[in-house]
């Protein structure tokens, strides 16, 4: 499709700003390229999921530069298109750190009792869990370990906790936990250096009857189609999608460290507000 439009917008020597729906592909160098033609036409670009632009509670923003050393999502779904989701939630909050975004040094994808193991070993922090967990309003009641791939819930299938470990080039530790049977939403939280408890807040996406999945994308959507202006880099998506690219290469390899030196050109500078809606939700 990408291929397509840009070959229409050689042929007229026009353009219009164009949207890409989550993952810009299913590999970065496909992803890198898309940038690239972006860059030789001059064409405005946006790209993503609505995580990053939906209601917050509560509404947490991060200070740019904020010290933060590990950042935690507790999602649901399949691995790719809900682990997409997962990854721009993380990617909204950490690129607001200490120096901006500095690009990923390896990606980890482990599976079943290996997410466990991990946990109990200091891989990722089970603090982190309670804490993104004590904002979800979808939690089952009863042990995690139990719940997680022990029922299908609205036609997921029965799988396994998933884990994406995510190893940042300035030391930053990022975790998505996929978690289904045990919630339905997504939350995070993070450490702060200097601080003694975690910063946390749900990912608010109004569920059916009155289903609200898009209304935030859309909101910056119409600013963008107006102004040419991308309300946010879309690098962050560009660096999603190698991340989410690694992601499924470690789990086909059965849950091995892929190391990612391409993902360690992906540098950019997240804006000083990141665009979530606030406010009342019945006034949108």
């Amino acid at each position: 499709m990408m291929e397509q439009i840009v070959r229409v917008f050689r042929k007229t020597g026009q353009s219009v700003p164009v949207f890409n729906d989550k993952h810009l592909s299913f590999t970065f160098d496909r992803a890198k390229k898309m940038l690239a033609w972006a860059r030789e036409l001059k064409f405005p670009m946006m790209a993503g999921s609505s995580l990053p632009v939906t209601w917050r509670t509560p509404s947490l923003e991060l200070p740019l530069d904020s010290p933060l050393e590990d950042a935690l999502i507790a999602g649901y779904g399949p691995i790719e298109v809900y682990g997409f989701h997962g990854l721009e939630a993380l990617h909204v909050m950490v690129e607001r750190r200490k120096g901006g975004e500095s690009g990923v040094k390896a990606v980890t994808c482990l599976h079943g009792n290996e997410v466990w193991k991990a946990g109990d070993a200091g891989h990722w922090s089970w603090d982190l869990l309670e804490a993104a967990l004590s904002r979800s309003e979808t939690v089952n009641p009863g042990d995690i370990r139990d719940n997680v791939g022990s029922m299908k819930v609205n036609n997921y299938l029965e799988t396994p906790p998933l884990a994406f470990l995510i190893e940042y080039a300035d030391g930053t530790r990022g975790t998505v936990l996929l978690l289904n049977g045990h919630v339905l939403d997504f939350t995070f939280a993070a450490k702060l250096r200097g601080e003694s408890k975690p910063v946390s807040c749900l990912f608010r996406l109004p569920q059916p009857p009155g289903a609200r999945f898009f209304d935030a994308l859309v909101v910056q959507l119409e600013k963008f189609f107006e102004t040419g202006e991308a309300p946010y880099p879309v690098e962050r998506t560009l660096l999603t999608t190698g991340i989410l690219d690694a992601v499924m290469r470690s789990h086909q390899r059965g849950g091995v460290r892929v190391e990612t030196p391409e993902l360690l050109e992906v540098r950019y500078t997240a804006p000083a507000d990141s665009g979530f809606l606030r406010g009342n939700i019945a006034d949108f």
